[in-house]
């Protein structure tokens, strides 16, 4: 694949200094990222953030080589926008996203139900973009956990024991899981772990 590689080697990067693994729909949810390599292709552009949270607020840093705090913007809402110039002397650029962990559209237990905590793009004058990063987070209601962990639990015992029967009660309980009727699930899942 990265004989297909085409474009400089070095980009705008985004690696994540805090985020949580999981986190419950509803609850509080805080996560930072730091963006470098800022200036690698272009020497002005526009830093683009968007996210799934809902109420979310974004707190953009812009710190100098010496890592003194050049600005501070504040700005809520689930997109963001933040010009980058070279002129400033910014170095790396530090953002964080509080807001509420979004509700689940559609369950899926392989992979995992997720959201976009983050994801930056670099925006230039003229509208080219290009996506820098996306980072996702797990998100759980109590119901769908305690359904995650019973299949959990399940499939380690189907997997042993070669049973088609139990097999069986697995797969319905991953598709009762999928359609959101959790204690179908767990039913299933236990019927299966007896089996």
């Amino acid at each position: 694949c990265s004989a297909l590689f085409t474009g400089p080697a070095a980009a705008v990067q985004s690696e994540p200094t805090d985020l949580p693994e999981e986190s419950e729909v509803g609850s509080d949810f805080e996560a930072t990222f730091e963006v470098t390599e800022l200036f690698d292709e272009f020497e002005r552009w526009t830093l683009v953030s968007s996210t799934e949270l809902e109420n979310a607020t974004w707190t953009i840093r812009q710190y100098n080589q010496a890592d003194d705090e050049l600005s501070r913007e504040d700005i809520d809402g689930q997109n963001a926008t933040q010009s980058v110039d070279i002129d400033d002397g910014t170095a790396r650029i530090e953002v964080r996203v509080t807001g509420t962990t979004p509700e689940i559209e559609s369950f899926s237990y392989d992979p995992p139900d997720r959201f976009t905590a983050a994801a930056f793009t670099l925006e230039r004058e003229g509208g080219t973009e290009q996506p820098v990063d996306s980072h996702e987070s797990h998100h759980f209601t109590q119901e769908s956990d305690d359904a995650r962990n019973a299949i959990d639990n399940a499939r380690d015992a189907v997997e042993g024991s070669g049973s088609d029967e139990a097999q069986s009660s697995l797969d319905s309980s991953i598709s009762a899981y999928e359609s959101g009727n959790f204690e179908n699930a767990i039913n299933n899942a236990e019927r299966a772990q007896g089996e």
